[in-house]
């Protein structure tokens, strides 16, 4: 489930305003309470904004490793037709042996 930030901060907003009530009346225990609900909904922003950084970072990663095999790839391609080239060079090149060389 995905919750927007403007409803966390709606919600936020409606905390801060039940513990300032309880400022005034000092009462520590539901002050406390009221901030421990307040630093969870910061912890619901910030793990939210980490998720998407951490997607991000992922995204990146894999983009690199799809250009780094594709770069291999062509490395390859290119490999074997130099190899293939160069073998039918030293074949051409390679007298026949064919008969004998005491036969002229």
């Amino acid at each position: 489930m995905n919750i927007s930030a403007r409803t966390v901060v709606e919600k936020m907003e409606e905390e801060l305003m039940q513990l300032a009530e309880q400022v005034d009346r000092k009462e520590e225990a539901v002050v406390k309470e009221h901030a421990r609900v307040l630093k969870a909904y910061c912890d619901i922003i910030l793990a939210s904004d980490e998720s998407k950084r951490k997607r991000n970072i992922d995204t990146v990663k894999t983009a690199k490793i799809s250009s780094k095999t594709a770069g291999i790839k062509q490395s390859s391609i290119e490999t074997k037709q130099v190899s293939s080239s160069s073998a039918a060079r030293t074949t051409s090149e390679i007298p026949s042996s064919d008969g004998n060389l005491l036969e002229f």
